[in-house]
């Protein structure tokens, strides 16, 4: 990935115009595009003249918001772990204490007949 003059200032640390001299007098190497006035400046010419300590200053300073979130997505799991925990230790206390309920056993019996009012006419004229 190649830089413009602005991205190179901002990963290194240093100003538009030092990076602009160091062009000039052939430090780093780079393209110019003349009908745009742009400079493609390859990473690897860009650190040789300038230290990485400034790309990995640049390279911390987009990491820490994400250490943070980091460190913030771990608490927020571990609470959940001992939530989970926690019901499952209370899930376990309550089926200690109630034994299960036997199976129902299976009625052989047959239900009585239940009688329908117009058997009653029935009943009275046979009887």
């Amino acid at each position: 990935m190649a830089y413009t003059l602005s991205e190179a200032a901002e990963v290194t640390g240093r100003s538009r115009g030092a990076i602009l001299r160091a062009l000039q007098t052939g430090e780093i190497a780079a393209a110019h595009d003349e009908a745009t006035d742009e400079w493609t400046i390859e990473p690897d010419d860009l650190f040789r003249t300038f230290p990485v300590a400034y790309h990995i200053r640049f390279v911390l300073e987009a990491v820490e918001p994400l250490r943070t979130e980091v460190r913030e997505l771990r608490s927020r799991l571990e609470a959940a772990e001992a939530a989970i925990s926690a019901t499952g230790k209370r899930l376990d206390a309550k089926s200690e204490e109630q034994p299960p309920a036997p199976p129902a056993a299976a009625s052989t019996e047959t239900p009585p007949r239940r009688r329908r009012w117009w058997g009653l006419f029935r009943l009275g004229a046979e009887g």
